[in-house]
């Protein structure tokens, strides 16, 4: 199985993502992909960096990571990301393989 094209390897061994956020949604999940994004509906509004904090703790959640090992690169105030994460391929592959898309 190889990465999906959202998935890009940095490097010094990281990867990076990148996000297609909608924030205000009913509820936080992983939806599919969107303009070469993973795309995210995030429950925190688009206001005060909120969306942004709750990306990360999401992620985190998803990944088995703490909040600190995953780093916004780009878009801080826009709907499409660019985030960094120290993680090893196969675990995140098994992860993105366990995704219920919608």
């Amino acid at each position: 199985m190889g990465l999906p094209t959202y998935v890009l390897k940095q490097e010094d061994g990281s990867y990076r993502l990148q996000i297609w956020v909608q924030p205000g949604a009913k509820k936080n999940e992983m939806v599919g992909e969107y303009q070469n994004c993973l795309k995210v509906k995030l429950r925190a509004p688009p206001v005060e960096n909120k969306a942004n904090k709750e990306l990360k703790s999401f992620l985190a959640e998803k990944f088995d990571l703490k909040s600190r090992d995953i780093l916004l690169e780009g878009g801080q105030n826009s709907r499409k990301k660019l985030v960094s994460i120290n993680i090893n391929k196969t675990f995140l592959e098994n992860k993105l393989s366990m995704i219920n898309w919608r």
